[in-house]
């Protein structure tokens, strides 16, 4: 358990104002029947022995534990899928809307859904053809504002020169 910081709080496990540590574990856990093991997060209490999870602590080790799973079976992780889009300098709702997938599709799957292997497949076409994106940009560009397209385009078409 390595500690990471110390701050006076009104402790929730002993309802009593004292340091709790912010301390940083490993983990391990079964998600969709494999065993993953992640770093996670959580306030401990010396008091009573006992760790808990402020909000945002809950989010990130979530997270946490649904990119070891992706790791593990081979599946983008939700900052290599922001990276693609941020290749082409597309917004998650913008994306979304290209690939035909709902506004949201994009934003579940770098905040909190595992995306389905095919899903995962066309995100690792993207990131690796410049070429595809700007013919899947081309078809769908009335589904983009005038100023996202030509964004993208210009991001695409740089990419697409650089022979990434």
């Amino acid at each position: 358990m390595e500690i990471l910081k110390s701050e006076r709080i009104l402790c929730p496990c002993c309802m009593v104002e004292h340091e709790v540590k912010t301390v940083r574990l490993m983990e391990e856990n079964i998600f969709k029947d494999e065993p993953v093991e992640y770093v996670v997060e959580y306030q401990f209490c010396e008091r009573t022995g006992d760790f808990f999870e402020e909000e945002d602590q809950l989010e990130q080790n979530f997270l946490a534990m649904k990119n070891a799973y992706r790791e593990k079976v081979g599946l983008l992780t939700t900052e290599q899928i922001s990276e693609i889009r941020g290749k082409y300098g597309i917004t998650q709702r913008n994306l979304s809307l290209l690939l035909g997938w709902g506004t949201k599709m994009i934003k579940r799957y770098e905040e909190c859904q595992v995306q389905d292997p095919s899903h995962d497949m066309i995100l690792r076409k993207l990131d690796s053809s410049p070429d595809w994106f700007l013919q899947l940009l081309e078809a769908g560009k009335e589904r983009l504002s005038e100023t996202a397209y030509k964004k993208c385009l210009a991001n695409g078409m740089a990419l697409l020169e650089d022979g990434a």
